[in-house]
């Protein structure tokens, strides 16, 4: 008979981190169930959020491994033995933080496996399956807990997806992603059908639909993200400048901040763009929700990274579906779930300036059709995008599991 889920402990990177307001979201969809939540913070965060205290793990803990690692070697050799086995065997790690996470992971958990056995949670969870992922799965182990983790696109694909992976894969109870690109990635790196769950992301609460205006020059666009490569800021900026030589009058607030920002701010100079681009840098998520009400269309204009990494459905499509902004989009896997062309919004090939300027004057000649998709992107994100219902349903997976995990058998 499998035991009730009672107890739930999270484990975080950082927690939380204002740049992910959706795990903000999903934690308290959680927290509205009947659980006993506990969350761990691995890298900074705050004290508390909604109520709950956060953990936060202080990297001076560390020091503890001197006693610790000889301590549980001894109690428990065959899980170090292993361990040692796997990072022997690990192979070339794909960079060198994701073999900090992993390390930090390790360490963690190591240190911490105290005070996970004191707690006894029915359920230990990686958030992310780097990082929190690794100490959930020696955790597992050290405790004689169950563990389940998650797996999204930077675990998955940024250089080659995570070190190990397949080991995480195949010691968990259940994975969770949130895109069907997600759960394919998964299916090829060795997991089965029936430990892949897709629970998407989702709105707490769901915003209003006001009623819009059809769609006129000047256009109000806006794109909201990280100043990274995978999101194509750059390339965006080509579009613009061709949408500006078509004779299209618009207006771009980009919304977010990273390590591109000069370069993109560079590029917004010398195309003369200056006086339509404008640059915000980070905003709070009520201020960014103002903005989504305010635009006419969001500016998707995702890639894939040099070192791999790509978006998987980014939380700001489904926001902006949901406050009624029209999606204009380049081409990908895990954006195309959401933004079904034609129908939900519109998709583009990214490098493809005359498909771009011919899905704005689309947007501009024919606004019956662009209130149907409006519409229509506002139905599927009520029916797959409610963090609510996301959340309860993925519980529900979880108090199905049959779990059970012996801490000195077959455990690798």
């Amino acid at each position: 008979m499998t035991p009730p889920l009672r107890k739930l402990a999270i484990i975080y990177t950082t927690f939380p981190v204002r740049s992910e307001t959706f795990l903000q979201r999903e934690f308290i969809a959680l927290s509205r169930l009947d659980l006993e939540l506990e969350i761990w913070s691995l890298h900074g965060g705050e004290a508390a959020f909604s109520g709950f205290s956060v953990r936060r793990f202080s990297k001076w803990r560390l020091w503890r491994l001197v006693y610790r690692i000889p301590r549980e070697w001894v109690a428990r050799p065959r899980i170090f033995l292993e361990l040692l086995r796997l990072l022997l065997s690990g192979g070339h790690h794909p960079s060198n933080l994701n073999l900090g996470e992993n390390l930090l992971g390790i360490g963690f958990a190591i240190v911490e496996a105290p005070a996970f056995r004191a707690a006894r949670p029915d359920l230990i969870h990686g958030a992310w399956g780097s990082l929190p992922a690794m100490a959930a799965w020696l955790l597992s182990r050290l405790c004689s807990t169950p563990f389940t983790f998650e797996a999204h696109a930077y675990d998955l694909f940024e250089h080659g997806g995570d070190w190990f992976l397949r080991e995480k894969i195949r010691a968990t109870s259940l994975i969770r992603t949130s895109t069907a690109s997600g759960r394919t990635r998964l299916l090829e790196s060795g997991a089965g059908p029936d430990k892949v769950r897709l629970v998407r992301r989702g709105l707490l609460p769901m915003p209003g639909f006001p009623e819009r205006e059809s769609v006129r020059e000047p256009i109000r666009f806006l794109s909201v993200g990280r100043l990274v490569e995978k999101k194509g800021f750059l390339r965006q900026i080509g579009i613009l400048a061709a949408l500006r030589e078509s004779g299209i009058d618009f207006s771009v607030r980009v919304v977010g901040d990273g390590p591109l920002r000069d370069a993109i701010r560079n590029a917004i100079e010398s195309r003369g763009l200056g006086d339509r681009v404008h640059l915000t840098g980070w905003m709070p998520a009520d201020e960014v929700a103002r903005a989504m009400a305010g635009a006419d269309v969001l500016l998707h204009t995702g890639r894939i990274a040099r070192s791999g990494d790509r978006d998987g459905l980014p939380n700001v499509v489904g926001e902006a579906m949901a406050a009624g902004a029209i999606i204009l989009s380049a081409e990908g896997e895990g954006v195309s779930e959401a933004v079904i062309d034609g129908k939900t919004g519109l998709l583009c090939p990214l490098d493809d300036d005359t498909a771009w300027i011919a899905a704005v004057r689309s947007i501009l000649d024919h606004p019956v059709m662009a209130a149907r998709l409006r519409t229509a992107a506002r139905l599927w994100v009520e029916t797959e995008f409610d963090a609510t219902r996301n959340m309860a349903g993925w519980v529900e997976c979880l108090r199905r599991l049959e779990t059970g995990v012996n801490s000195d058998e077959g455990l690798f």
